[in-house]
């Protein structure tokens, strides 16, 4: 099994089946069907997943950064490359999930 030499301390604890059927060319997607794993660093809810990703060039891991820093920074950058406030969708559903 290769989910334990990813390094990400949250990947392990994600269901493979949701890992099977995630939408590999949206990130925001996935990132909701992820965001119930749990992660001892909030920053690997959205870290663990960008090895699977093909939407990563928003993302810049940065752990010395706080975690509103990362999410923020990552918000701004794809709302600017992409022209669409699709990242605001995932507002609701951030209360809720913890990411």
């Amino acid at each position: 099994m290769f989910l334990p030499f990813m390094g990400a301390h949250g990947m392990t604890q994600v269901a493979l089946n949701s890992l099977r059927d995630m939408d590999r060319s949206n990130i925001l997607t996935s990132l909701w069907h992820t965001g119930a794993a749990l992660c001892f660093d909030s920053r690997d809810k959205l870290y663990a997943i960008l090895g699977f990703m093909e939407d990563t060039e928003d993302v810049i891991i940065e752990y010395s950064s706080l975690i509103e820093t990362v999410y923020r920074y990552w918000t701004i950058k794809r709302i600017m490359r992409t022209k669409t406030l699709d990242m605001l969708s995932a507002c609701d559903e951030s209360a809720k999930t913890g990411y």
